[in-house]
């Protein structure tokens, strides 16, 4: 039996084993899922029909019931000669269809979706929008945010499921903590509880997002954008907050409707432009309207905080005016991210004893450098005694675990997969070093991100070996709090290895300096102190 497997989690251990489950003793081929979204779908097919026929084509997802263009996929499975299509997901939940049930089930469900998406939803998010856009330029006039105590409002709004891990979960429990530790009150209004997020303390309210339009994924984003956006309203108006905060995500407004609807200022964190993102990296239809919502975002909002001053500049060449945009990086809680919090339970656990470690985490995506970082990895010579320690998951990880194999390095490689945020600090301590090898943004333009996960390996007390680039170059001083590297130069990184793995003395010395820096500059409590002093000096 031979079975195709895509896996959209990014969980390459869980999909496997759930593709063994419904296809046991199978031999399982695993498909590149990057290489499948960028690449060409025609020649896709043609490859897999040619190595075909295949007794099941395997989807594994997060959540069944919100996977945006499900019908398309399954379709995709029957067209490259699955016998038979399922689709599972996180939860245990799983769907299988023979070429006949996708043509008479899906097919008809994904006509009457685009149907019903193009003559209703996107119409009304149209409309919708303008007249939002209207509304908040007649009604200027806001409440004024009160000394002492404030009342916070965070909406964060993401409909399709995704993991619990990586730099967002980092920075949402990182600042709320801080704003709660200052003593201000801290309410969510989300699509699903947060992890590492305290919510006895903090509570929310979840939107559960909409199964509904859920074949094409603009859609989709789209109605549930409005779906959230009139219960953020109604939720808010049972008790009004002193300041509404978003976290900007496509196609959703909530913010601004709550904040002119109630009269409050509002913040919203800006992490980078969503058209950008969709032309380079993560591709969606209704681009017009996407701008048009961006738009109105950035125009309406009273602050504008954003993580570097590359995307500053971004922001205010869109027309905000700079005295509305805070910059405001990223930090780390060098309490929870600190040496000697469980480094040698980890190295025993995963065979790591006697070795000298080389670290990596992240969500494997282009901008983490992971193919660089592998390139490394394979000419590092293995005499070095140097093992490589690489926590994350993503669309990338099946790229980067067949070129460190073909290299011979496997032996040398440990490959977690997704760790919960929690442990992050044991894998950490773990390592002897950390590498951030993050590559130049794809279209050229000036690298504008503010990663976490570089401050949090600074707290831990680690070397750290980065690429130069926009804030990274800023935060980390050569040759005092780490080694900085021209972006993708593989010879530089694995001379740092060399060099990081060959002089303990000068691991202790730059690993002092980095913890240093981000305990004087760059915790969540300066992070949260810069938010509450840029609302209360906004416009009244």
């Amino acid at each position: 039996m031979r079975v195709v497997l895509l896996d959209l989690a990014g969980d390459a251990g869980r999909a496997r084993g759930w593709a063994e489950r419904i296809a046991p003793g199978a031999e399982l081929l695993t498909l590149d899922k990057a290489e499948l979204k960028g690449g060409s779908k025609r020649e896709a097919l043609a490859r897999l029909r040619a190595e075909g026929p295949w007794e099941r084509f395997a989807i594994f997802c997060n959540r069944l019931d919100l996977q945006p263009a499900r019908a398309l996929m399954l379709l995709f499975g029957v067209m490259a000669g699955g016998r038979r299509v399922a689709i599972g997901d996180m939860e245990g939940r799983s769907v299988e269809r023979s070429p006949v049930g996708v043509l008479l089930v899906e097919l008809p469900r994904l006509a009457l979706e685009i149907a019903a998406g193009y003559a209703l939803v996107v119409p009304t998010a149209w409309i919708a929008t303008w007249a939002l856009g209207l509304a908040a330029r007649l009604r200027a006039t806001k409440r004024a945010v009160p000394d002492g105590s404030i009342d916070l409002l965070y909406l964060r709004a993401t409909p399709a499921a995704g993991s619990a891990v990586g730099g967002s979960t980092s920075h949402i429990a990182g600042v709320v903590g801080a704003l709660g530790e200052l003593g201000h009150r801290v309410r969510f209004v989300a699509n699903d509880r947060l992890p590492s997020v305290d919510h006895a303390r903090m509570p929310v309210e979840v939107v559960r997002p909409s199964a509904h339009f859920v074949s094409v994924r603009a859609i989709f984003e789209i109605w549930n954008s409005l779906v959230f956006a009139r219960e953020a309203l109604r939720i808010a108006r049972r008790r009004p907050p002193d300041v509404v905060y978003q976290r900007y995500n496509r196609f959703n407004w909530a913010g601004v409707l709550v904040a002119t609807a109630l009269g409050r200022p509002l913040c919203l964190e800006f992490n980078g432009s969503e058209i950008w993102v969709a032309e380079n990296w993560d591709p969606v239809g209704q681009r017009a309207l996407l701008a048009f919502v961006e738009r109105l975002n950035l125009r309406a909002a009273d602050r504008v905080a954003v993580v570097s001053e590359v995307l500053a500049r971004d922001v205010e060449r869109m027309g905000v005016p700079r005295e509305r945009i805070v910059v405001n990086p990223n930090g780390a809680d060098p309490e929870r991210f600190r040496p000697g919090v469980g480094g040698e339970r980890v190295r025993r656990e995963l065979g790591l004893d006697g070795r000298v470690v080389a670290g990596f985490v992240g969500t494997f995506g282009p901008w983490h450098g992971v193919e660089a970082l592998a390139d490394a990895i394979a000419r590092t010579p293995p005499d070095l005694g140097v093992s490589f320690l690489l926590v994350g998951d993503g669309d990338l990880r099946p790229r980067v675990e067949r070129r460190i194999a073909e290299a011979g390095a496997a032996d040398r490689t440990v490959f977690t997969g997704r760790v919960a945020h929690d442990d992050v600090p044991a894998y950490l301590d773990a390592c002897d070093m950390l590498l951030s090898p993050h590559v130049e943004m794809p279209d050229g333009s000036a690298f504008f991100g503010s990663p976490t996960k570089l401050f949090e390996y600074m707290a831990m007390e680690k070397p750290i070996a980065a690429s130069r680039l926009g804030q990274i170059g800023d935060v980390v001083e050569d040759g005092v709090s780490g080694l900085l590297l021209a972006p993708g130069d593989v010879d530089q990184l694995v001379a740092a290895i060399e060099k990081l793995a060959r002089d303990p003395e000068i691991r202790a010395r730059l690993g002092r300096a980095a913890r240093q820096t981000v305990i004087a500059n760059f915790t969540w409590r300066r992070n949260a102190e810069r938010v509450v002093l840029s609302v209360r000096n906004s416009r009244g």
